[in-house]
């Protein structure tokens, strides 16, 4: 069955990578999403308890001791629930590096999705395209969800320097994006980057990139 849409946001958005001198491990923003999702979660200090099916737990320590190395500097952060409610949405901030992990409520598996997640029209997979040049990993990526947790059906990294952006579900099987390149001297000839249109689009069973450059819709940057 489908997944129920998308009803009430519960999503943060909780700052850069590395926290600032002192920062202490819950923030502000999280408490106000620990008190909207309560009791399915709570945290005591460093540790943030996540409640999934069968009366388990999955517990998250942060270590917030940024300033004295990259050894020592792990903070997790409760962003919210996912818009079926199945999933908790945790943002993971490193020393130079920063990712959201889904949990499924039913399971406990963890699931690196990179960045925000744009949900399918009937609920049934999420998206990602990440276009990060440094601190997190840049690419698209696609989920089939399901009651017991994400499986990955698409993953993209390029090779070369390539962002591409979300801008839409054109339907359940077919994603548009944006994709910023090294611009082609011979269609932006004064510019160092351009940008045109991409989609991720699901063929007979499997999810494909198209991103050839279409003359017509290049824009040099």
């Amino acid at each position: 069955m489908p997944l129920p849409r998308y009803i009430a946001p519960l999503v943060f958005m909780l700052g850069a990578a590395v926290p600032p001198t002192g920062a202490t491990a819950q923030s502000p923003a999280e408490q106000e999403v620990l008190q909207a999702v309560a009791p399915l979660a709570s945290r005591q200090g460093a540790m943030l308890t996540l409640k999934i099916a069968g009366n388990k737990r999955v517990q998250l320590r942060s270590k917030n001791g940024c300033d004295e190395g990259p050894d020592d500097c792990l903070i997790y952060e409760l962003l919210g629930l996912s818009p079926d409610r199945r999933f908790f949405i945790v943002e993971m901030r490193a020393y130079e590096s920063v990712t959201q992990v889904w949990i499924a409520r039913a399971s406990g598996k963890r699931v690196d999705v990179y960045a925000e997640t744009h949900v399918s029209p009937d609920g049934t997979r999420i998206v990602t395209a990440n276009p990060s040049e440094y601190g997190s990993t840049n690419g698209v990526f696609l989920w089939d969800v399901s009651e017991r947790g994400l499986t990955e059906r698409f993953r993209f990294e390029p090779d070369e320097y390539a962002l591409y952006s979300f801008v839409r579900w054109r339907n359940r099987d077919s994603v548009d994006l944006m994709k910023v390149a090294h611009a082609d001297a011979t269609l932006c000839p004064a510019s160092q980057l351009m940008e045109s249109p991409a989609q991720l689009v699901r063929v007979g069973g499997k999810w494909v990139l198209h991103d050839r450059i279409d003359r017509q819709a290049v824009s040099c940057q």
